[in-house]
């Protein structure tokens, strides 16, 4: 069976004053179908503007661009999957270990049950400490082989396109969920095989419970 990759990028930030925290997954067996797209956005959408634009990203954007890009991903044999994060008000520290815990849970089900060989994640930090910091709490919760034998890789998004395709996933859903544009999540929906809500505190909560106390996450 040939190989399943998955890309996951985020939109929002846990620590804003946004309701929801996004996490968006493009999953592809061919890497090339998602190479087209963001090279074409690039040529028929921005034009001469092009080389003005060094990275497409979904907040960089105008409009056009994103519904674009969107129907493109619509277009092709992917399957979105989407996880959104309800903070409930609350204010929520941005560091390494709190998104570790929403990137593990989203990994767990990944390679559990969509079936993901190889998973790209959107390099969200910088310093090595916090590097360090987010693949610790990564092998707390899914187990030292995955982070050894590179099951998931960080990487930036002008380096493997199909992250930024994941960035637009994500910034479709923020749209939707934190200013209530729904356009470009109704463009994918035909995409989408899995979309989950899920607590901020039930999350921490399973996270920071004793081991067996709880089902799993």
């Amino acid at each position: 069976m040939p190989e399943l990759y998955a890309y996951i990028d985020e939109a929002a930030n846990l620590a804003d004053d946004n309701q929801f925290f996004i996490i968006g997954v493009v999953s592809t067996h061919s890497k090339k179908e998602l190479r087209r797209i963001l090279k074409r956005a690039r040529k028929v959408v921005l034009g001469k503007s092009k080389r003005q634009v060094p990275e497409i990203k979904s907040s960089r954007v105008a409009q056009r661009v994103s519904v674009y890009v969107i129907k493109k991903l619509a277009q092709k044999d992917v399957a979105v999957y989407v996880w959104i994060v309800d903070k409930e008000n609350r204010r929520v520290q941005d560091t390494p270990q709190n998104y570790g815990l929403v990137l593990a849970h989203t990994l767990r089900y990944g390679f559990n049950f969509a079936g993901w060989s190889k998973v790209w994640v959107d390099e969200k930090y910088n310093k090595e400490r916090d590097r360090r910091a987010l693949e610790q709490i990564l092998r707390r919760f899914l187990g030292d082989g995955v982070i050894d034998r590179q099951s998931v890789v960080f990487a930036r998004s002008e380096k493997e396109p199909g992250l930024g395709l994941a960035d637009f996933v994500a910034g479709a859903f923020y749209a939707a969920c934190n200013q209530g544009d729904g356009d470009l999540a109704k463009r994918l929906r035909s995409k989408v095989v899995m979309e989950e809500k899920i607590l901020w505190r039930e999350l921490k909560q399973k996270a920071t419970a004793p081991r067996g106390s709880v089902g799993p996450m």
